[in-house]
C-alpha cells in the first residue's frame, strides 16, 4: 500500500478505500512507531473523510475503509529451535537457570558465554564417558578411589595415580597387573581404564 515504517517493531498493512486507492492517514503507535500512507489530508483524515487513528486493536475500521495492523512479534520458540539445529541441548535445556545465574553474579557478555559454554561442555562429555563406557563392557563400576591401598601396602600409591594420569597410554606403552587372586587387580584394571575415558580414550575390557 505505499507505506514505510520507523520504529522498533515493524507492521503491516493491508486495505484500501473502496475505490480502491490508498488510503491517506498517519497512525503513531506508542509514540515509537509511525506508519505514513501516501495521500493523507491535512487533519489527519481519509479521503472518506472520517479519522484513523491509533489504537491497541489488531483492526481499524473507518468508513468503508479498514486498516488490518499486525503487529510482528519476536518468536518465543525461535532462540530453541536455533539451538536444537546446533545440538547445543545443554544450553537449550539449562537457558532459564544458566542466566539467572549469570544475573544473580552479575557477570559480563564474555563471562555469561563462557558459563554458557562450560554446561555445553560438561554435558557432551557426559555423555561421551556414558557412551564408551558401554562400549567398554566393564563387568562392574571400580573407582580408584575405591581402592583399599590400605590392604596393599607393598603397592606404590604414587606410580598407580601416575598411571591414571593415562600418560602411558599417549606414550604407547604397556600395562600389565600382576599378583594373586584377590589382591584388586581387576579392580584396578578397570580403574585404569575408567580414567582412560575421561581422557579421551577408547576403551575395552576382556
Amino acid at each position: 500500500n505505499g507505506t514505510t515504517a520507523t520504529g522498533a517493531a515493524s507492521v503491516t498493512i493491508l486495505g484500501a478505500d473502496a475505490s480502491g486507492t490508498e488510503a491517506g492517514s498517519t497512525h503513531a503507535l506508542d509514540g515509537n512507531l509511525t506508519i505514513r500512507n501516501r495521500g493523507a489530508t491535512a487533519g489527519g483524515t481519509n479521503r472518506a473523510g472520517a479519522a484513523c487513528t491509533a489504537a491497541p486493536l489488531a483492526r481499524i475500521r473507518s468508513g468503508d475503509r479498514r486498516c488490518l495492523l499486525k503487529a510482528a512479534t519476536p518468536d518465543p520458540d525461535a532462540l530453541t529451535r536455533m539451538l536444537t539445529r546446533l545440538k547445543l541441548t545443554a544450553i537449550r535445556d539449562q537457558l532459564d537457570s544458566l542466566l539467572d545465574t549469570a544475573t544473580r553474579r552479575k557477570l559480563t557478555l564474555l563471562d555469561t558465554m563462557k558459563l554458557l559454554c562450560e554446561a555445553e561442555v560438561a554435558r557432551k562429555d557426559e555423555r561421551r564417558i556414558q557412551m564408551a563406557s558401554s562400549i567398554a563392557k566393564f563387568p562392574f563400576v571400580r573407582t580408584l578411589d575405591g581402592f583399599e591401598f590400605a590392604a596393599q601396602p607393598s603397592l606404590d600409591v604414587k606410580l598407580v595415580r601416575e598411571l591414571a594420569t593415562c600418560r602411558w597410554v599417549g606414550n604407547g606403552d604397556t600395562l600389565l597387573l600382576l599378583g594373586p587372586p584377590g589382591v584388586g587387580k581387576t579392580h584396578l584394571s578397570v580403574a585404569l581404564g575408567r580414567e582412560a575415558i575421561q581422557h579421551g580414550f577408547s576403551t575395552l575390557f576382556t
